[in-house]
């Protein structure tokens, strides 16, 4: 049983309001979790469906990624060309584009890799093609997308990624939802940018490799780097949790419930609580940002890694 709900027009003072009942028994819980797990998975560019992969495929996988290297880096031109076409065709979306990869560069998420960078040969290279997404539930709002399920001779960097312990998954959303309805006062917030404030270590970051011009087709593509974990990689929502958990558990003995909350109370990075007492809310709330902001939070980034092949 859910509890009491309100819907309606949200328009002030509206009378177009109305009460009603929902009860949700066991037997429809499964189906409504697996739903709305596959629904933010979406919104999250999680690759739902990707198998977990076994130890005979690893080493096909990681054959097969050597092999298809200069595939992948052609493709990633031809992608190139039809998203500077598309910013050709439309002045504001290529600015926003242009601008978005200068941001990136600009944190520290990507970086433009050297000739002498380029030189070395170094395992598991990918060319990753890019895209961008419009989600007309934020106000239109774009995200760069990585196309880490981008097939070359049936070979995808994500074929060459873990997905992660079972363990380290996502909480069930569900769950998260009902503790979020038990208290009076509601709390939700998220990590701003959590998957790209997860650094990969540098033996990984040539895995996620792209091409960038800045729209100047008269140029030859330059090849930037993601040093960050980036959207569209099945590794990035397992390796984002236990990240964040990792962090989080140094502080237990000092605030256990703020502990809690990250652990217990967020779905990746969107965070939902509820509380009896508006005090308690606000005292949580901001341990919960303290923790998240401290001094080791840096260093603990450090050790996400792209679960290649071996």
């Amino acid at each position: 049983m859910v509890g009491w709900t309100l819907f309606g027009s949200n328009e002030y003072r509206s009378n177009d309001v109305t009460v009603g009942h929902v009860d949700i028994y066991y037997t429809q819980l499964h189906e409504i979790n697996k739903q709305m797990s596959e629904y933010f998975a979406a919104e999250k560019f999680e690759v739902v469906k990707s198998p977990i992969v076994q130890s005979e495929v690893d080493i096909r996988a990681e054959n097969l990624l050597q092999q298809t290297t200069n595939y992948s880096y052609s493709t990633a031109v031809k992608r190139l060309e039809q998203i500077e076409a598309k910013m050709a065709r439309d002045q504001e979306y290529g600015k926003w584009y242009k601008e978005k990869i200068a941001e990136y560069v600009g944190k520290g998420y990507a970086k433009l890799f050297s000739p002498d960078e380029l030189s070395v040969s170094v395992d598991h290279t990918w060319y990753l093609p890019h895209f961008a997404t419009c989600n007309l539930n934020k106000g239109n709002k774009h995200r760069l997308v990585f196309d880490a399920a981008s097939k070359i001779n049936n070979m995808s960097l994500n074929c060459a990624l873990m997905k992660g312990p079972e363990k380290y998954q996502p909480k069930s959303l569900l769950a998260i939802l009902c503790k979020f309805r038990q208290g009076k006062v509601a709390v939700c917030g998220d990590i701003r940018e959590m998957f790209h404030r997860i650094l990969i270590r540098k033996e990984d970051q040539r895995a996620q490799s792209f091409l960038w011009r800045e729209g100047d087709q008269s140029k030859a593509p330059e090849v930037y780097v993601m040093c960050a974990m980036i959207f569209g990689s099945i590794s990035s929502p397992c390796s984002a949790q236990l990240i964040k958990n990792m962090h989080a558990e140094k502080y237990r003995n000092m605030n256990a419930r703020a502990v809690d909350a990250i652990v217990d109370r967020h779905y990746v990075d969107d965070y939902m609580d509820s509380f009896d007492i508006v005090k308690e809310s606000i005292k949580v709330t901001k341990d919960v940002i303290d923790i998240h902001s401290s001094e080791h939070a840096s260093r603990i980034e450090q050790c996400a890694i792209v679960y290649a092949t071996k």
